[in-house]
């Protein structure tokens, strides 16, 4: 991260024994920040207690766990808005403005 350099851990692809699981998530500890997105199936971020080091969960219609990330990085992908939803954004909240007279 010294570079600026952003990294993503696939914990699908680290050969975990058991327990492994458990000690990394209490190694990491749990942040401040937390979201969940809604799409085909949750999605839940939450930064852990290492500030940039986020925990990215990607769960299917049942809840089930289908992969998890680790993040290195400001902010997660999946949290950003893509541009042109952006443009849509000021230009939905421009004439909601301009409506609200």
């Amino acid at each position: 991260m010294a570079t600026g350099e952003e990294s993503t851990i696939d914990l699908s692809r680290l050969p975990f024994g058991p327990g492994d699981h458990a000690l990394l998530v209490k190694t990491l500890g749990e942040g401040e920040v937390q979201a969940q997105l809604n799409t085909l199936g949750a999605t839940r971020v939450h930064e852990t207690a290492i500030a940039g080091v986020w925990w990215v969960t990607h769960c299917n219609a049942d809840d089930e766990v289908m992969v998890e990330f680790i993040e290195i990085t400001r902010c997660p992908a999946i949290m950003l808005t893509p541009q042109d939803d952006l443009q849509e954004g000021v230009e939905a909240l421009r004439t909601r403005l301009l409506n609200a007279e």
